[in-house]
């Protein structure tokens, strides 16, 4: 085989056995990356998960905070309601008072 020839071939396989290296890393990089975001998957679905249940007690948060505020309003309404009778019963009897 004359010289220049075998140069090309040594010069070719060098070059397939860095090309085969490339690929096993490129491989290697793949596997890796493909169980990264198997991980972030599963991290996803415990985080959606979590999501779900904060979402639910704040929705009961949210639902209790209304009705005691409906509870307070109703409460207050009922004192001003009252207060308002008991300042008409007083007037009442110091104008019979005054009248006597």
């Amino acid at each position: 085989m004359p010289a220049v020839l075998e140069r090309r071939v040594d010069t070719l396989e060098d070059l397939m056995a860095e090309l085969a290296r490339a690929a096993a890393q490129t491989e290697r990089q793949f596997e890796r990356t493909e169980r990264q975001l198997e991980q972030t998957s599963r991290e996803m679905a415990v985080f959606k998960d979590e999501m779900a249940v904060f979402r639910a007690k704040l929705d009961q948060s949210i639902l209790w905070t209304q009705q005691s505020m409906d509870r307070s309003q109703q409460d207050m309404h009922e004192l001003r309601r009252q207060s308002r009778k008991d300042w008409g019963e007083l007037s009442q009897r110091l104008g019979a008072m005054a009248s006597l």
